[in-house]
């Protein structure tokens, strides 16, 4: 049986490429860092993602999945499997994979040097003990060694506020340390092995069988600590260059649910300045340490902020973070022209030692920040008692002047929306005001049910929008645009923008319409339909574009040149592959 279980990668002439290896949910920062290196080495650069992810279809392209796990589930539950595989694991097969060496060598022969790309650095991962391999990252054994919490508060308790906390050796000591420590420690005790993320590994525990049910079997390290109660689990994301130059990207407020069991976080955190400045100074604190230890790159901090508002050390991530992404996208569009952003900040930090010129900071970066739109995927799906708890903390932010909430269940469960979500969302919208931004993408997704619910919504918030994404197939004729515009002004809803699907999520690069096509549609609403029906067309490319002919002044091969009409700069667009456009080929199709 072959080792790989799926390959569509292409190598195109005239074009670089680095590899990402890592999990398939972190494939959008490989966009970011793909411009950036193309900017810094002037080079037009691709690249090649190496993933361990086991999917009915991929419509991403340029991949190579690898995952030795598969071949253990077809005799009993056929081909289709979709199985989890442990990161170490994953990384030995890729290293040792004779298909992933022959890329290697081909890209080698191409190029003077091949950089590899990873959320996190792991020994596991041998590749860049090839000659002309780098890891554009920080080092494999120092992150490994600084990731260990063991290591972490051995090193930290002198340095950093840090929690009560014993080293336990098996799990015989554990039982025995924690029985003394019950009665003491009345809160729970946090206990967990030496690596875990996002809870993985963790628990609070409140007796002894907590223990026994989440650790059963498992004779290792233990790190236990004093459960503090609190109120904030602030996150601070940043990067690391030397002893002297760290770079504070910004400050969030994680979601932990259970005690440990990370759910996303929100930017800007609600916290005060004060606890916000204690907090960067922290993390500046232990981006020195991490440097002394010979770190290079992105790390993040967590952190509680106790109910005296006393700020405490939890953990470094010596890697990236859930907040990477995101910070990604809010630096772009927030810090000044032509500085900086955070994947050039690491091939500085990892390849020179330093940051480049021109970096700089998001100044008191949550104070100009006056809108703030509350999704994570759908606001509504949150239970009630948790999006009231979200509004009055945003109302209670004086620089914040309205808030977003985005959202598809008055479309997909119109039923969802009751009174008492309704009472919520009026209360807050009288404090500032709320708008509730949709995605609606064709007429027919408009029931009798959902026109109900954006009427109710309607008369409790200031306004609902709807953001359309132009999809091939689906919406890209003038008589289906004008349908879905004229349909959903009837039910409450304005046409606020047509989106150009984004070239950044490659997995629907078969959806993708071309600019002008897309120009086309909306201009020929003219005339033909209300005129308070007629969306913005847009483009997102480091902010959102008009796509008014005017902002489009040429073409680069298959790029388009767009100008930002509020600073001028130019940017390149990838355009839809005409090809791709004109082929007959959807997902929908190809499961057939």
């Amino acid at each position: 049986m072959s080792e790989i279980h799926f390959s569509n990668y292409k190598l195109e002439e005239n074009k670089y490429y680095f590899l990402y290896i890592g999990e398939l949910k972190n494939y959008g920062l490989n966009i970011f860092l793909k411009e950036a290196l193309s900017r810094i080495e002037n080079r037009n650069f691709g690249f090649i993602s190496i993933v361990p992810d086991v999917f009915e279809q991929y419509n991403y392209k340029n991949l190579l999945v690898i995952n030795p796990e598969t071949k253990n589930y077809p005799c009993k539950h056929g081909d289709k499997v979709s199985c989890r595989i442990p990161a170490h694991k994953f990384l030995s097969h890729v290293s040792e994979s004779r298909q992933v060496k022959e890329l290697v060598r081909k890209l080698l022969h191409r190029q003077d040097n091949l950089y590899i790309y990873m959320y996190e650095s792991m020994p596991e991962m041998r590749l860049d003990s090839i000659p002309g391999v780098s890891l554009l990252g920080p080092q494999t054994h120092v992150a490994s060694t600084l990731n260990s919490k063991i290591y972490q508060y051995k090193n930290l308790k002198d340095l950093i506020p840090i929690v009560d906390f014993c080293i336990c050796d098996g799990m015989g000591e554990l039982i025995r340390t924690t029985d003394k420590l019950w009665k003491e420690w009345k809160d729970g005790i946090f206990v967990s092995l030496e690596y875990s993320a996002a809870g993985s590994n963790s628990i609070i525990a409140r007796s002894p069988r907590d223990i026994e049910d989440k650790f059963q079997g498992q004779d290792e390290i233990f790190l236990i600590s004093r459960n503090i109660p609190h109120h904030s689990d602030p996150t601070v994301l940043a990067v690391v260059a030397n002893e002297n130059e760290i770079y504070v990207a910004g400050v969030a407020d994680q979601r932990i649910e259970n005690g440990t069991r990370f759910t996303g976080s929100t930017f800007p955190t609600k916290l005060p300045d004060k606890i916000v400045t204690t907090l960067k100074k922290h993390t500046i604190r232990l981006g020195k340490w991490l440097a002394g230890e010979g770190y290079r790159g992105i790390y993040g901090c967590d952190f509680l902020v106790d109910d005296k508002d006393r700020v405490v050390f939890l953990e470094v991530n010596a890697r990236k973070q859930g907040t990477t992404m995101e910070f990604c996208c809010t630096l772009e569009q927030s810090l000044p022209l032509g500085s900086p952003m955070l994947p050039e900040l690491e091939y500085y930090a990892v390849t020179k030692g330093r940051f480049p010129e021109g970096t700089a900071e998001m100044a008191k970066n949550n104070k100009h920040i006056r809108d703030v739109l509350v999704t994570g995927g759908d606001a509504f799906v949150l239970p009630n008692k948790l999006i009231k708890k979200i509004l009055n903390a945003l109302d209670n932010i004086d620089h914040l002047k309205m808030k977003r909430l985005g959202t598809r269940i008055p479309v997909t469960v119109p039923w969802r929306v009751d009174s008492e979500l309704l009472d919520i969302l009026e209360e807050s919208n009288e404090k500032k005001p709320i708008r509730v931004v949709t995605q609606i993408n064709t007429a027919q997704e408009i029931t009798p049910i959902s026109k109900e619910a954006f009427k109710q919504i309607s008369k409790r918030v200031s306004a609902v929008l709807n953001q359309a994404v132009l999809l091939k197939g689906i919406n890209d004729s003038a008589v289906k645009m004008w349908k879905l515009c004229e349909t959903i002004q009837e039910s409450y809803v304005r046409p606020y923008y047509i989106f150009n699907c984004s070239y950044r999520n490659p997995q629907f690069a078969h959806l993708r319409v071309p600019v002008e096509k897309g120009r086309d549609i909306v201009e020929s609403m003219y005339g033909n339909i209300s005129g308070d029906a007629i969306p913005r067309y847009i483009a997102t490319a480091g902010g959102k574009i008009p796509l008014h002919r005017s902002n489009v002044i040429g073409r680069d091969g298959t790029d388009l040149i767009l100008r930002k009409p509020w600073n001028q700069e130019e940017v390149k667009y990838p355009d839809a592959n005409p090809d791709e456009y004109d082929s007959s080929n959807f997902s929908f199709t190809k499961l057939g």
